[in-house]
């Protein structure tokens, strides 16, 4: 059998505060069976998955990652831009970690680093998948944004693309927290799915990841 000419990670997270369902577990599940995606969950957790995504990293050799994460406000897939050097929670992780003003990483990482993702060619294909898709410039100060970090600073100076994409809550499973509008399990899937089928074609893992977010 001939080896995938790609292979993307793609991680979720477990459920965390007023939620006891994560709509990103059903979208990694989605893709799991693929021959090209390396699938995980992550712990809500600011160190474990932290050094969670880097062992993953290391240990596949990923072309390129994708992490998904739940933003209840949000109505639409949102791909974000950026990520920052900072952790500040506003209700504790599921180790019960409430860091506030905390730095990810210390010297010489850099205060922010932009995703490595064709964000817009995303975005772009989120609408043409029919699935509310939107470019954001915050990824938050929680855990996603400490993802979304550390796989930044993992494949800093290399070709490997990394990036982050925020979810709305699915359909059903609205907390009092689900200030945004929720979208069926199905939508979320097909338009991780959209975002994915980008990333394989043969001119996006295959250039300089430093570009990408400009794409």
């Amino acid at each position: 059998m001939t080896a995938p000419s790609h292979r993307i990670l793609l991680t979720g997270f477990g459920p965390f505060g007023q939620s006891t369902f994560n709509p990103t577990i059903g979208a990694v599940e989605s893709l799991a069976e693929r021959s090209d995606v390396i699938t995980a969950i992550l712990p809500v957790e600011y160190r474990a998955a932290t050094r969670r995504i880097r062992e993953l990293i290391h240990d596949h050799a990923p072309d390129a990652i994708v992490s998904l994460g739940l933003a209840e406000p949000r109505s639409t897939l949102s791909v974000e831009r950026v990520a920052i050097n900072l952790a500040e929670a506003r209700i504790p992780d599921n180790s019960g970690y409430q860091p506030q003003d905390t730095a990810l990483a210390d010297a010489p990482s850099p205060a922010a680093y932009f995703s490595t993702l064709p964000v817009k060619r995303l975005v772009q294909a989120l609408a043409d998948a029919d699935v509310p898709g939107s470019l954001s410039y915050t990824a938050g100060t929680f855990v996603c944004n400490a993802v979304m970090y550390a796989a930044l600073d993992e494949t800093a100076g290399t070709d490997v693309l990394s990036g982050f994409i925020h979810v709305p809550q699915a359909l059903g499973h609205e907390t009092s927290e689900t200030t945004g509008t929720p979208l069926a399990q199905d939508t979320i899937n097909r338009g991780v799915a959209a975002a994915l089928d980008v990333l394989f074609s043969t001119d996006q893992v295959s250039t300089n990841g430093n570009f990408g977010a400009l794409q």
